[in-house]
């Protein structure tokens, strides 16, 4: 497989087009990701502990809800953690066929598109929100896709978190492909 930067390895032969986009973090991201997990899962804990102790009926409410939210990030972190611990996308084009999956550990959803179809090949424009640039690009956060294409008038974003000169060139790999696969 061929490289781009240190995410994206390709192989393209004149049949078919696949695509790895690596999201797995460092020994320190994951490490991280552990303890915050393990933190959180403290916390969670201990309101959920309090929930059954001596209090009123609205204590109880205001301390269910906090639980609520707090499940939702509880899970929040723990697909982060297993996403920097095996996380990939894989894109691929076979004929008129396009398929793009994000698997962790290889299990994942694969969406599928009439490669005929696909429209507006082009990088992702953040319109330089530098917040939302941030934080789409930090570790402890799934998204940040650079590459975007409409099929059926839907837009779909892929590769997540990669540099930007790695995004174009990419795009020029996809782009390339797309007319030799389908016709």
């Amino acid at each position: 497989m061929k490289k781009i930067g240190k995410k994206v390895a390709y192989e393209q032969t004149p049949e078919k087009l696949l695509v790895n986009i690596d999201g797995r973090g460092t020994k320190q991201q994951v490490l991280l990701a552990t303890i915050w997990l393990l933190l959180w899962t403290i916390c969670g804990t201990i309101i959920l502990v309090e929930l059954f102790a001596d209090y009123s009926r609205d204590q109880k409410l205001v301390l269910a809800v906090m639980l609520a939210f707090w499940l939702y990030f509880e899970y929040a972190v723990y697909y982060i953690l297993r996403w920097r611990k095996g996380g990939i996308e894989i894109l691929k084009i076979e004929g008129d066929k396009m398929t793009y999956s994000r698997e962790i550990n290889g299990i994942g959803k694969v969406l599928s598109f009439d490669a005929q179809k696909v429209r507006n090949l082009k990088m992702v424009d953040y319109k330089d929100s530098d917040f939302q640039r941030a934080f789409y690009k930090s570790w402890y956060s799934i998204g940040g896709e650079m590459v975007s294409f409409s099929v059926d008038g839907r837009e779909q974003r892929v590769a997540m978190q990669i540099e930007e000169a790695d995004a174009k060139q990419l795009l020029k790999v996809i782009d390339k492909a797309l007319p030799e696969m389908v016709e």
